[in-house]
């Protein structure tokens, strides 16, 4: 457009997190988002010590019937144009067994046991509310 200046609208979302720790995510119309790792470890950090020091659960139970689940593999889980054709099962007993072995340094692939953490964090949310 000739004699009109074009600018991008930016958002700010002030997170607030427990003492004086405070985040600040920015993204505009026109830029990728992105997922802070800090702000990621700081919320899932609050979220565990919730569970452990204010309700004082250690353990969740991984009941038998609900030890499977469906997955949906990478990259067919974020392409929502179309129905996923090659679900997976994927077992929460087997996931919590490769992340006991995670340890920093100790692995070249350690940054891939976050897909099987997730299924792990996602069980225990919905167990944990329910």
């Amino acid at each position: 457009m000739a004699g009109s200046s074009q600018g991008i609208t930016l958002r700010l979302i002030i997170w607030r997190f427990p003492i004086t720790d405070h985040r600040l995510l920015v993204w505009g119309t026109m830029s990728k988002r992105e997922i802070n790792l800090k702000v990621l470890k700081s919320a899932v950090n609050a979220v565990l010590d919730h569970l452990l020091e204010d309700l004082g659960i250690e353990n969740v139970a991984i009941e038998d019937e609900k030890d499977s689940y469906w997955d949906c593999p990478y990259p067919e889980m974020h392409d929502v144009s179309m129905q996923p054709s090659d679900l997976t099962v994927g077992q929460l007993s087997d996931d919590f067994d490769f992340v006991k072995l995670v340890r920093r340094g100790q692995s070249s692939d350690i940054s891939y046991n976050l897909v099987h953490i997730a299924p792990l964090l996602r069980y225990i949310g919905e167990t944990i509310k329910s």
